[in-house]
């Protein structure tokens, strides 16, 4: 941990700079999210509305669906895993609305 005035580098536990006196102040580190695990959750979760939907639902849980696949896509960062299943879970989707109006 440094001083937030003069830059010195301090332990955890002290209270004030040694160097200057400055009053530390400890601020936690902004928590991050991590955009992987939501894309990944989101494509997986895209395959199981789309497997629900060919039984149950099927113009909601198709369109959950849809739109959890294009959170996927918008979070991916380009991993080959999540455009892999956010891909199946879209096909899925619009397989279930497909054969849904076509057998309707």
């Amino acid at each position: 941990m440094n001083c937030n005035k003069c830059g010195q580098i301090l332990d955890s536990n002290v209270q004030f700079c040694s160097n200057c006196g400055n009053k530390i102040t400890n601020i936690p580190a902004p928590k991050t999210k991590d955009k992987y695990l939501s894309a990944l959750s989101a494509a997986v979760f895209s395959i199981i509305c789309g497997a629900a939907s060919l039984w149950v639902l099927p113009y909601i849980l198709g369109a959950m669906g849809i739109s959890l696949t294009l959170v996927a896509f918008k979070d991916s960062k380009g991993k080959a895993d999540v455009i892999i299943f956010a891909i199946i879970g879209l096909l899925i989707c619009i397989a279930s609305i497909g054969l849904k109006s076509y057998f309707s």
